[in-house]
């Protein structure tokens, strides 16, 4: 991840007809080793901090059109002696129309509270709304999405003390505020993936808000730009590669392979 940070997830899923799928997954961050300081300036040493989420997953398909899922999640997380704990649910629901290959999809993020906080008041924890609409080309393949975040509230702008001018005449500070367009726009997550065969996909997304939030005005940023590609080998593995832009200082890479266990099982 960025910096010295670690991010993997490790998780397993089983189908049981009639009834469902259910899942499995473990995530685990590590933010490194840090060096601990008085207030004076006398290191004592060293400390970690470290987040992990323990995650229960079902999901079902109604019919054709319909399919529903939720995560239970339980989280843990530890900065040197201050330490947290708590319980969140995520919630979905797709809708699909397979003669037009469209999917959407609406998801609740993050439904949850603090068991016990860091210190002496408890956080909310970071709720998200998301919606999601994508749709296949009939004699290309090729799928585009368009995704919509934070639509639980609609202004994602910030104080930004960069974007403060001085007016020469009257030595007034100006504010120069976003337009509204700046804050839709902000909302937004653009993304294709082109899949010729069912052994190799490239995906290629932008969001606008990460480049608005991460972006320079003194040298050209690629932040808010994603892409990654799949391959699947020996019919067994299928290995992803991800790459996210941050910025100018860096990305994120995210490397994962996938397999059925159930092709592992001898013929008879």
């Amino acid at each position: 991840y960025l910096s010295d940070i670690v991010l993997g997830d490790v998780s397993y899923a089983k189908h049981f007809d009639s009834v469902g799928t259910f899942s499995l997954g473990i995530r685990y961050l590590s933010y490194g080793d840090f060096e601990r300081a008085n207030s004076i300036g006398i290191r004592e040493g060293t400390f970690s901090a470290t987040d992990m989420a323990i995650t229960l997953g079902y999901a079902r398909q109604i019919d054709t059109n319909w399919s529903v899922g939720a995560n239970l999640k339980f989280i843990n997380s530890k900065y040197d002696v201050y330490g947290s704990s708590g319980m969140a649910l995520d919630l979905a629901a797709t809708y699909q129309i397979p003669e037009k290959r469209i999917v959407m999809a609406l998801v609740a993020k993050n439904i949850g509270f603090q068991f016990n906080p860091y210190f002496e008041e408890r956080e909310s924890l970071p709720f998200e709304l998301q919606l999601g609409i994508s749709n296949r080309f009939e004699h290309l393949p090729l799928r585009v999405q368009l995704t919509l975040e934070e639509l639980q509230r609609w202004d994602l702008t910030y104080d930004d003390p960069n974007n403060v001018t001085v007016n020469q005449l009257t030595g007034e500070v100006e504010v120069d505020e976003p337009s509204i367009w700046n804050n839709a726009l902000r909302h937004v997550v653009v993304a294709a993936e082109f899949a010729p065969t069912k052994a190799f996909n490239v995906q290629i997304g932008y969001s606008f808000r990460r480049n608005n939030e991460l972006n320079l005005d003194t040298r050209r940023s690629s932040a808010g730009l994603s892409f990654g590609l799949g391959i699947r080998i020996a019919k067994r593995f299928r290995i992803n590669y991800a790459r996210n832009a941050y910025h100018v200082a860096g990305g994120a890479n995210h490397f994962s392979i996938i397999t059925d266990l159930g092709d592992f099982k001898k013929k008879k």
